[in-house]
């Protein structure tokens, strides 16, 4: 593939071609949530994912530009990988729990990392869920819809 033949991937767009609705006029939940993941793919399906199922989505690959959106956005949920460039997930969890508790979101490990020892470390930091990779969309879908039930 050349570069002139290159189209970025808009999740948006696949979400509406792929799921089959329209283009939205405006969010119709106003719960917004970060996703923090290096691995393209990845994050372009949970994008998707959360974007047909109405969620306000920004999305990071790494820790750095992570914790630029965190303060810029205070996103309601952070679904985080933990192994990321630069600052990498447990750095991040220590920056979003310094913030105040009103602004701090919910944050969901999503991470292939070994889980019995960095679980423990993630949830002792202010993780709030540690879901192992790969975890199925339905599964996903549900921890993310009951930790925002709990803000």
């Amino acid at each position: 593939m050349t570069a002139a033949s290159y189209v970025p991937v808009r999740p948006r767009a696949v979400a509406e071609m792929v799921l089959g609705f329209g283009p939205r006029k405006a969010c119709s939940t106003s719960e917004r949530v970060l996703i923090v993941e290096d691995d393209h793919d990845t994050r372009l399906a949970l994008e998707i994912r959360l974007i047909a199922n109405n969620y306000d989505v920004a999305a990071a690959v790494d820790g750095a530009r992570a914790a630029y959106l965190l303060r810029e956005l205070l996103p309601d949920l952070v679904v985080l990988d933990l192994g990321l460039p630069g600052l990498d997930g447990f750095a991040f969890l220590d920056l979003a729990r310094s913030m105040p508790p009103a602004e701090r979101p919910k944050i969901l490990i999503h991470s292939a990392w070994e889980r019995e020892e960095h679980e423990r470390r993630a949830l002792a930091l202010g993780a709030s869920l540690y879901l192992q990779k790969p975890a199925n969309d339905l599964d996903l879908l549900v921890a993310i819809r009951n930790l925002l039930d709990q803000r």
